[in-house]
């Protein structure tokens, strides 16, 4: 029998750096919409539950009228459109989400 105990900061390195990579896209996106007077907020959130649980949970808790996510539709016959992420989202949405791939 074996056991893997992993200390608090295990991972937290890697985290902090995915959030940071995150804000500084986000940005760019900003700062080409800026002079086109498109209305444009961003945030990064992570959660412990699964991707599609936070991003329905995260618009339904902020009233968000559209869910903009991508695709890359790599896994299942029943996904060949959609991720499986983007699939949950959609079916689990309180509002419209565009798929972008």
């Amino acid at each position: 029998m074996s056991s893997f105990i992993a200390a608090p900061t295990y991972g937290l390195k890697e985290l902090e750096q995915e959030r940071s990579a995150a804000k500084q896209w986000m940005e760019n996106i900003r700062q080409k919409v800026k002079d086109k007077k498109v209305s444009f907020r961003s945030e990064v959130i992570d959660g412990v539950i699964s991707a599609e649980a936070t991003i329905v949970d995260y618009a339904e808790s902020q009233n968000i009228n559209l869910i903009v996510v991508g695709t890359r539709g790599r896994s299942g016959f029943s996904k060949v459109l959609l991720g499986s992420v983007a699939s949950k989202v959609v079916t689990y949405a309180h509002c419209p989400v565009l798929v972008v791939k």
